[in-house]
């Protein structure tokens, strides 16, 4: 139109213009404030679990008498760790608790031996006691100068899919009971976890200096609240199903042979701040021996571990194994260098569990990983000398830490892909697999992540570092081992699901 009209038809044009900019800036207004709200909310809801966690940590970082419990030596048996201080009390034994040690055997339930009562649900029917085996925490010593012993209990007889209530004596006498929930014996599930490193993200030089020792409790800390969250988000993820937690070495940041003097307190704040997730009152942890852990004498204070063998020691604990199910775990300690004794202890171990139909190997040098470390002579050597026993005894699948990032080898044999696998819908299957599966997990706490290598190495099938947390879901049935890898923050996968299927 022209003229007059089609005056008229460009200015209710701009009007009807003017009108749809300004509704699209409103629009714009209103998605960017609910944004900003949404940001706030998050950066409030962030803030206040940070001030949660702080005061739940400033609660516990001195109590050094936190209990650990580990898989025991097979599915119907659990075991309990704890220090207790030489000088005992009986000030604030809870009540209920305390009767009840002192009706079920009044010798022991008297404090001079610490014992751990545990019966089925709140009302501990059929509650047994058990007197711990104590001995001397030889060089840990606190701060206001007191010494510590540690203790051990093996509790048997456990049923699956039952619920117990445990209560120990912590020096200061029996505690509230804390819930312990048994689940399927014959198929399950368990969380994998690389490296906590509890207190690495810790920058300045270790000097054991007040400076030092205030940033050292800061990393601890933060660490520590990251393998919190770690281990809150794998839980999450099972739907707290899971039976145990595996952790791949380096519970702890500072050997022995690093701490001031040798001094073994030095770095017990660490192995504090590795036990402080209230979830391990309830989720056992078999741990393996890190670099950062070899040398350290408390290692084995805190860790009462099944079955370990008088092969492959160092300072913190020789090789040991647990089977559950028809999965047999055998925990390596890598930090021995001696590839015989590790041979003779797997041997003899498969032979005693003929029966188990999967063997898994856990230790925390990666044979085959792929970042920092994949091409240092140590992991080069392993390679050459470890890989071909653990190919012998017919290893289906290696767990492992070290490298702080995650990565997946191929089916491997001999160094190369000896099966490529069936590959669909973002899974692969392995069907009766010829080989050994590698795993490496990445931080699980966030105290330290490194590079993946420049160029990926040719027996890797998947790997990844964007320096965020990350655990492995491992389920084992009968027939299968079926292993996710996810994220901590988001809970997205990292990986595709990986399935071996034995007929």
């Amino acid at each position: 139109r022209t003229g007059r009209d089609g005056n008229l038809g460009n200015e209710n044009m701009k009007k009807k213009n003017k009108i749809l900019w300004g509704s699209v800036l409103i629009i714009i207004g209103i998605i960017m404030a609910a944004g900003m709200i949404l940001i706030r909310r998050d950066a409030s809801q962030e803030n206040q679990k940070d001030a949660g966690w702080q005061a739940y940590w400033n609660d516990v970082k001195d109590d050094w008498t936190q209990i650990s419990l580990l898989p025991g030596s097979d599915e119907s048996k659990l075991n309990f760790a704890w220090y207790t201080p030489e000088n005992t009390t009986d000030e604030e034994s809870d009540p209920d608790m305390k009767a009840l040690a002192e009706k079920m055997d009044p010798e022991t339930a008297d404090g001079k031996i610490p014992s751990l009562l545990i019966g089925e649900g709140k009302n501990m029917k059929k509650a047994k006691l058990y007197p711990a085996v104590q001995a001397s925490a030889e060089g840990v010593k606190d701060s206001r100068g007191e010494t510590y012993h540690y203790n051990y209990v093996t509790v048997s007889g456990l049923r699956e899919n039952t619920v117990y209530y445990y209560s120990y004596d912590n020096g200061k006498g029996y505690t509230e009971p804390m819930e312990y929930r048994t689940k399927g014996f014959k198929e399950f599930s368990f969380i994998f976890a690389g490296d906590p490193q509890i207190g690495s993200s810790n920058e300045a030089k270790n000097t054991g200096s007040e400076t030092y020792r205030k940033t050292q409790a800061e990393a601890v800390s933060r660490d520590a609240k990251g393998w919190n969250q770690t281990i809150q988000a794998a839980l999450k993820q099972t739907k707290n199903k899971a039976s145990f937690i595996i952790s791949a070495g380096d519970q702890i940041q500072t050997p022995q042979s690093q701490c001031p003097g040798r001094d073994v307190s030095y770095n017990e704040i660490e192995y504090t701040g590795f036990l402080s997730p209230p979830a391990l009152r309830s989720l056992p942890a078999a741990v393996s021996v890190g670099n950062h852990d070899g040398d350290n004498t408390n290692f084995s204070y805190h860790f009462h571990m099944p079955n370990q063998s008088r092969l492959g020691r160092t300072a913190a604990a020789g090789d040991y194994y647990f089977t559950y199910g028809n999965v047999l775990f055998l925990m390596i300690n890598a930090q021995n260098d001696d590839t015989e004794e590790h041979r003779k202890f797997i041997e003899e171990t498969i032979r005693k569990n003929e029966d188990c139909r999967w063997r898994i190997a856990v230790l925390h040098q990666d044979i085959y990983g792929s970042a920092l470390h994949s091409s240092e002579p140590e992991i080069i050597s392993m390679r050459e000398e470890m890989a071909p026993v653990l190919e012998k005894n017919k290893i289906d699948l290696v767990l492992s830490g070290h490298d702080h990032a995650y990565s997946r080898s191929k089916m491997l044999k001999g160094g190369k892909e000896s099966d490529p696998g069936v590959k669909e819908n973002q899974r692969v299957l392995y069907k009766n697999p010829k080989g050994i599966l590698y795993l490496t997990g990445g931080s699980s706490s966030g105290s330290k992540y490194y590079g993946l290598a420049e160029d990926r190495q040719s027996y890797i099938a998947a790997r990844w570092q964007e320096n965020v947390p990350a655990y492995s879901i491992l389920e084992a049935a009968e027939d299968t081992l079926t292993i996710n890898t996810y994220r901590t923050d988001c809970g997205r996968k990292t990986d595709w699901e990986v399935v071996l299927e034995k007929e």
